[in-house]
């Protein structure tokens, strides 16, 4: 579920790497730290909105990340109130 919604969340790529890496193994060991990794998941979902609707008459700004992790792209718009939202979040691994 988490991914269908990846472009709207932030740092996803470096958030979920540790619960994809569990995918490739033959062993499952749940640990605290990917128990961290899915209630920080949880939170990002069941707080305040974390995006806003695209405005076509307001100026588009585009930031970018890369690590040796992952990459990401944040897409957002100034608000009225001159704050930067966010519209659509890129990562992957």
């Amino acid at each position: 579920m988490c991914g269908y919604y990846r472009h709207l969340i932030p740092d996803y790529a470096t958030t979920i790497h540790i619960l994809n890496i569990l995918c490739n193994l033959r062993t499952f060991t749940w640990t605290g730290v990917h128990q961290k990794q899915f209630e920080e998941l949880q939170r990002i979902f069941f707080t305040k909105p974390f995006f806003v609707q695209t405005d076509w008459t307001k100026q588009f700004f585009l930031n970018t990340d890369g690590s040796h992790i992952a990459i990401e792209g944040i897409l957002m718009q100034k608000q009225d109130d001159g704050e930067l939202q966010p519209i659509s979040y890129y990562s992957r691994t």
